[in-house]
């Protein structure tokens, strides 16, 4: 029997995280990988769609409407009287001098239009109509 000091020995316990490090990234890297992120302006469209290549990806000036025939400009309500002096300023702050208008499939041919002629007025270079790709 060994009555000793009273003292008995500790071991140091090491507790090697490497492992628990490596389930983390590979957590990382799934989450980053499957995660899909969106570009769009927050409008429940129903863009009508098309069989050709879509539009690419630029600075230009988005003309929106809805369904129910608002007119938004970027993410700003716009009222149709004063549509072509909002696209005029934001022409002057883009890039590209270009609309491109996203028209709800059931939104009124004639708004589509007035947009059309405001953008001209307004001095717009190129005017695009955005639509979906058929699969």
């Amino acid at each position: 029997m060994n009555f000793g000091n009273g003292r008995s020995k500790r071991r140091n316990a090491l507790l090697d995280i490497s492992p628990l490090i490596d389930v983390v990234f590979l957590l990382l890297i799934f989450f980053m990988v499957s995660t899909t992120f969106r570009d769009e302006a927050g409008l429940p469209l129903n863009l009508p769609s098309s069989v050709s290549r879509g539009l690419k990806k630029t600075d230009n000036v988005v003309v929106t409407i809805s369904k129910k025939g608002d007119i938004y400009v970027g993410k700003a309500l716009t009222a149709p009287g004063k549509l072509t002096e909002v696209i005029r300023s934001q022409i002057a702050l883009a890039k590209k001098k270009e609309v491109v208008i996203k028209a709800d499939k059931s939104a009124r041919y004639e708004l589509v239009y007035r947009v059309m002629d405001a953008s001209r007025q307004a001095g717009v270079e190129a005017l695009s109509v955005a639509g979906e790709m058929k699969r």
